[in-house]
């Protein structure tokens, strides 16, 4: 980047799997850094890690941490972020934040090819990160929001374990490794087995029967697109992969479909890559977004019956362009507004 002036840079979580993508990308995409400090669990304290050609030791996690930091980004559990993002800001920092925490100061929520504007115009010092399921489906939505104005979305997820950390992957690896060996299975970071099994349940549920995390993609998606008023039906579920998010997607719009005009749409975007052959059976899996940047999107279709609803599926890397992505990129139009 061609700004001048360096930054001194926090990472709380840096070892949990987006913590490592976030510095990953920090270097791929040369973010001007004049120090990093990170902080994670006890159990990482002393670890060395590489950033923009040095290293970097994990320290443990305290409210000097934040001493003379312009910013930090926040990539551990709900609980680090209530006890700690209140002090960050008062130290100073600009705060990106992956989790939910109560209180009007903290409700921003930016995805930056969508509404960038409302970062720029915010007057507090704290962003979210969206939901990685928020992301790809407010990624497309704003492509399609000129020309056919959805009026209600219906979508469903299907999540890898790497949503629960380098310990949901830990958990999948180890149930399939019991099965295969006659042992019974434990189940810590799921309510349920994970290992050959899906888990519509993810957040936990609420009182009524939707889960904590179905109302945040809610919340976040209308905040996002600025449309108060799009009504929208969410169901996710865990299924036992490592990495990689899927997405069913129904939208219905205000106009009738033209299933060529959606393709051309996605495909002029540079944030999406269409994999969309019938003829020949192509479209996007999981295998194709792992590492990848773009969300990418296939199934396009419509019923002539329902010509105003449009039909696709969506897949992204939920731990690079579902998480760590978007946390450089508001960085990086933080240190923009100077």
């Amino acid at each position: 980047m061609s700004n001048e002036k360096k930054y001194k840079v926090g990472i709380v979580g840096a070892t949990g799997l987006v913590g490592q993508e976030l510095i990953t990308l920090l270097t791929e995409r040369e973010f001007p850094i004049e120090n990093v400090r990170l902080a994670a669990s006890k159990n990482s304290i002393g670890e060395d890690f590489q950033c923009m050609g040095k290293t970097y030791q994990v320290e443990i996690l305290s409210t000097d941490f934040f001493e003379n930091l312009d910013l930090c980004f926040f990539c551990a559990s709900p609980k680090i972020s209530e006890e700690y993002a209140a002090i960050a800001l008062d130290r100073g920092c600009f705060v990106i934040d992956k989790n939910v925490i109560d209180g009007q100061e903290y409700r921003s929520v930016v995805v930056p090819e969508v509404n960038i504007e409302d970062l720029h115009s915010m007057s507090s010092k704290y962003v979210r990160n969206p939901s990685s399921i928020t992301i790809p489906l407010a990624l497309v939505l704003s492509l399609l929001a000129p020309v056919y104005r959805p009026k209600r979305v219906f979508a469903s997820s299907y999540q890898s374990v790497s949503a629960e950390g380098q310990r949901g992957i830990e958990e999948l690896t180890s149930q399939v490794g019991a099965m295969f060996s006659y042992q019974e299975t434990q189940s810590k970071v799921f309510p349920q087995r994970i290992a050959f099994n899906l888990i519509p349940n993810v957040g936990g549920l609420g009182p009524e029967g939707f889960s904590y995390e179905e109302k945040r993609v809610e919340e976040e998606l209308q905040q996002v697109l600025h449309r108060p008023d799009l009504h929208s039906h969410f169901h996710l579920t865990y299924v036992p992969t490592f990495i990689g998010s899927g997405i069913s997607l129904s939208v219905e719009c205000e106009r009738a479909i033209d299933v060529e005009e959606v393709r051309a749409l996605l495909c002029d975007s540079k944030t999406v890559k269409v994999i969309d052959s019938p003829g020949k059976g192509a479209y996007p899996v999981l295998l194709d977004v792992q590492g990848q940047d773009e969300v990418f999107v296939g199934r396009i279709r419509t019923k002539t019956e329902d010509p105003k609803v449009l039909d696709l599926w969506i897949v992204n890397d939920n731990l690079k362009r579902g998480g760590a992505l978007n946390f450089v990129q508001l960085a990086e139009n933080f240190i923009s507004k100077g």
